[in-house]
């Protein structure tokens, strides 16, 4: 069993969001789990770009756009 990722997803002025901070809500995940997620996603890309004729890099492009959208409206930041 590999040890467990810690992930603080409160953002940071001095790097990027991601850093450690004692007493804050701190997600974690297992390597092993993590590796699984990576590989679902590879799947998945590989198979929406073959089906909609798009390259990777577009279906990558676009995942990063639609989860930046959701992460903002997770932490209520999307106003409407």
């Amino acid at each position: 069993m590999s040890l467990p990722l810690l992930l603080d997803t409160t953002p940071s002025p001095c790097y990027d969001g991601w850093v450690r901070r004692p007493f804050q809500t701190i997600m974690m995940i297992t390597r092993d789990v993590l590796a699984e997620l990576q590989e679902l996603q590879e799947d998945v890309a590989e198979h929406f770009a073959d089906e909609n004729i798009v390259s990777g890099e577009l279906y990558w492009t676009c995942v990063e756009s639609l989860a930046t959208a959701k992460l903002a409206e997770l932490r209520g930041e999307l106003v409407r």
